[in-house]
C-alpha cells in the first residue's frame, strides 16, 4: 500500500541515522580530497595538520557566554583516517538490536522557532562498541559537515539526591 508505513518508527529512524552516518562518511572523504574545502576547514580551525602532515579533526565545546562553539584545546584531535574507520564501523554495528531508543526529545512539528532539533539515541549494552564509535564523533568538528552536533546526554542528578544529602547532614 502506497503511503502506508509498515515499520515501527524506531526502525525508520534507525535507517535515517544510518543514512546520516553514510552521508557524513562521504562528506568527510570529499572534504579530505578537495583543496578548497580543506583550506576553509583549516581557516575555521575545524581541522589541523599534525607535525607529520596528517590531517586531524579538532574537538569543540559550547561556550554559553558567547553562545558559540569554541575550539577545545583540552581534547586531542583525531586523525581523519581514523574517523573514516570509526564511521565505517559504526555504520556496520548499527542495527535494531544495538539501538534501544531513538526519538526526538520534544514533539515533532511542522515548524520550529529554534534552529535545532534534539534527538536522543540510546544504545544497548551489546552496543558498547557502537557507543565507543559514537563517542569519538561526540563534539568532533567533523559532524559540522552535516550541520549537526553529537554529544553525550547530560547526566542529571535525581531530585531526591539533594534531599537525602540534606537529611544525612
Amino acid at each position: 500500500d502506497e503511503g502506508k508505513v509498515s515499520s515501527p518508527l524506531r526502525v525508520i529512524l534507525l535507517k535515517c541515522f544510518q543514512c546520516f552516518l553514510t552521508e557524513l562518511h562521504a562528506r568527510l572523504e570529499k572534504a579530505m580530497n578537495t583543496e578548497s574545502a580543506l583550506a576553509g576547514l583549516l581557516k575555521l580551525q575545524r581541522v589541523q595538520k599534525s607535525e607529520m602532515g596528517v590531517l586531524q579533526w579538532n574537538y569543540f565545546r559550547y561556550d554559553a557566554q558567547t553562545k558559540t562553539e569554541q575550539l577545545n584545546k583540552d581534547s586531542m584531535p583525531v586523525d581523519a583516517e581514523d574517523l573514516l574507520e570509526q564511521l565505517q564501523k559504526a555504520i556496520r554495528l548499527l542495527s535494531a538490536d544495538t539501538l534501544h531508543r531513538f526519538h526526538a526529545t520534544r514533539p515533532l512539528a511542522e515548524n520550529y522557532e529554534s534552529e535545532s532539533i534534539s534527538f536522543l539515541i540510546q544504545t544497548s549494552l551489546r552496543g558498547k562498541f557502537l557507543d565507543q564509535h559514537l563517542r569519538v564523533l561526540s563534539r568532533c568538528a567533523v559532524v559540522f559537515l552535516m550541520g549537526a552536533k553529537i554529544r553525550p546526554e547530560k547526566i542529571h542528578g535525581s531530585a531526591l539526591a539533594p534531599r537525602i544529602a540534606e537529611m544525612l547532614r
